[in-house]
């Protein structure tokens, strides 16, 4: 009851506040349109696994120029971050969104009807670039809009992210090309063949026959085939590409709405600084950060002046006196903090008061250089590895299933869905759990089960378990979802403080990584064999378990540094305080 009646009166100040406050509704209405073009982005990443033998199949290529494909998309994804650190800081940011959104739109729709293998390598390199860009800025707008309250907010937009996978395949699925006949097609003695198409098959029966019934039959069934073996996800492409139109709008409503808002609020301020009020007058000075202002009162010599960068907003009155150089230093109150051109006094005297300071950075900026780069190195190899077994898996999965196993493209799609589904759940339960698990072992236990999860997926294809099939999945889903940014977080606490460069880092490691891997491991599946889809993945989680590994030590040893120069600090500290004495 007591609960009901906190989430009602929630509710009703977060009401008051959207109604009352035009900033803040500004937050939220541009965070929301954030939301959705995520949703977007996500629902476009999340069809390219189910849709990727349907991609083959338009520009007729094998599993290794396929994947060219996919390749593509990471490499313009990583292209788009790079731009996004160019553009966010010269571009409005409606007006990046709703360009980007347009420029998606067109490249979405012409994709299912890029016949050629060239132009689908080309869209696809596009539509990563404008992705990557829109991923990028949307993290970065909602860092900007809601500054230190924007974890919460982020972790949110991720989830919503991979919402969107979660919705995608399903709405794909029904409009991919049905399976060709699969008992004569393709066998578990040659799994790495492509099949051969039902069609060619009854072309060839025609080349052969000379009765003229087994020939209208055999065209008949053809036409039946080929009924079925048409693929139509332009209607899912086209399904996204209006959804990439309604964002559109809603940035360039933003972009003129806030515009307008603002030459409102200019307008009241010219019309109050214009008033007759005779009693205030407002200096500014623009070569300091300090605001004075003169207020005329009974005492003409009373001047108040503020300090708009201290957080205590510390009020000095100077009688008799004009101020021009920040502010003056009393004999009577040297105990007070009054720095001088933003400079700080420092205190030598025993028993002078101090002000509160902001506590020193403690990310790591203080530790040696070489001890940073490694860890920094160590951390994006991991988020590398990490992604490229993300990104891998979930682009495969379907195809690996449809061509391996023999499963239908329905079913396909249905676990790629199952899969974005534990992402998000996982995502939304690693909020509360790393409040009651050190993130450090949260981490550890999820590459661990990774690791599980592989092991579990090849063990099920050799004992012929569809059920373990669909356990493993889920499970990975659930393990990969928050490694990557508690990777982030690890890295800010304990080696270095994760600027934007350290982020463009990051991400330039983790696409560039899923880029390779994705080729890498097509050509392996091609040469060697599907299976090889399992092993690779295995090879790869252990070698991310033995990084982790190697991270820990590092970190455990950068503590031990730390606490062993706090300590000698301490003590310089003590000593330098009993001399001063």
């Amino acid at each position: 009851m007591c609960g009901g009646r906190n989430t009602e009166r929630r509710c009703c100040r977060l009401y008051a506040k959207l109604k009352q406050k035009q900033p803040y509704r500004e937050k939220v209405t541009t965070s929301l349109a954030v939301y959705g073009i995520f949703a977007v982005i996500g629902g476009i990443k999340g069809q390219i696994g189910p849709a990727f033998i349907d991609l083959q199949s338009i520009c007729d290529v094998g599993l290794e120029e396929g994947a060219w494909i996919v390749t593509s998309l990471y490499i313009g994804y990583t292209l788009g971050a790079l731009a996004n650190g160019f553009l966010y800081n010269r571009c409005n940011g409606n007006l990046l969104f709703s360009v980007s959104a347009v420029c998606l739109t067109v490249i979405v729709a012409a994709i299912p009807w890029c016949t050629h293998y060239s132009l689908m390598v080309a869209s696809h390199t596009g539509m990563g670039l404008v992705v990557g860009l829109i991923d990028a800025a949307g993290n970065a707008e909602i860092i900007r809009l809601w500054k230190t309250k924007s974890k919460t907010v982020l972790v949110g937009l991720h989830v919503i992210f991979n919402l969107g996978g979660v919705i995608s395949p399903l709405i794909i699925a029904p409009f991919l090309m049905g399976n060709a006949d699969q008992s004569e097609d393709i066998t578990t003695d040659l799994p790495d063949q492509i099949a051969i198409s039902t069609i060619d098959r009854m072309n060839n029966s025609l080349r052969h026959s000379t009765n003229f019934h087994q020939r209208t039959s055999a065209n008949n069934t053809s036409e039946n085939y080929e009924s079925e073996n048409v693929s139509r996800i332009y209607i899912a492409y086209s399904i996204s590409s209006v959804f990439c139109v309604l964002h559109t709008l809603w940035f360039i409503f933003l972009y003129f709405t806030k515009k307008g808002n603002k030459r409102s609020n200019d307008d009241s301020q010219m019309t109050m600084e214009h008033s007759n009020d005779p009693t205030q007058m407002t200096i500014e000075h623009s070569n300091y950060p300090t605001q004075m202002t003169k207020e005329h009162s009974n005492d003409p010599t009373q001047m108040t002046i503020e300090h708009s960068n201290d957080p205590t907003h510390l009020n000095e009155k100077v009688n008799g006196h004009s101020s021009g150089q920040g502010y003056t230093n009393n004999q009577e109150h040297s105990n007070v903090l009054e720095p001088s051109n933003g400079t700080v006094n420092d205190y030598s005297k025993v028993g002078a008061a101090r002000p509160s300071q902001k506590v020193k950075d403690t990310s790591g900026g203080h530790i040696p250089r070489e001890l940073q780069f490694l860890g920094l190195v160590f951390m994006v190899i991991m988020a590398a590895i990490s992604n490229a077994i993300d990104f891998s898996f979930s682009t495969y999965l379907s195809s690996f299933c449809v061509e391996f196993l023999h499963w239908s493209k329905a079913s396909g799609s249905m676990i790629t869905s199952l899969l974005f589904i534990m992402v998000v759940l996982g995502g939304t339960l690693s909020m509360f759990l790393t409040k009651c698990i050190n993130s450090v072992i949260y981490i550890g236990l999820q590459m661990i089960l990774i690791l599980v999860s592989l092991i579990l997926l090849l063990l099920s294809i050799n004992f012929h378990l569809t059920v373990g099939v669909w356990l493993s999945a889920p499970l990975l889903g659930f393990a990969k979802s928050a490694i990557f940014p508690l990777i982030i977080s690890w890295t800010n606490k304990t080696f270095i403080r994760v600027s934007g460069r350290i982020s463009s880092a990051f991400f330039v490691g983790a696409m560039g990584g899923s880029s390779i891997n994705l080729f890498m491991l097509a050509s392996v599946m091609e040469s060697t064999g599907k299976i090889w889809f399992c092993y690779v993945l295995i090879v790869e989680s252990i070698l991310l378990i033995l990084f982790f590994i190697t991270t820990v030590i590092l970190s455990q040893y950068v503590k031990h540094w730390k606490r062993k120069q706090a300590a000698k600090a301490n003590e310089n500290e003590s000593t330098y305080t009993f001399t001063d004495g």
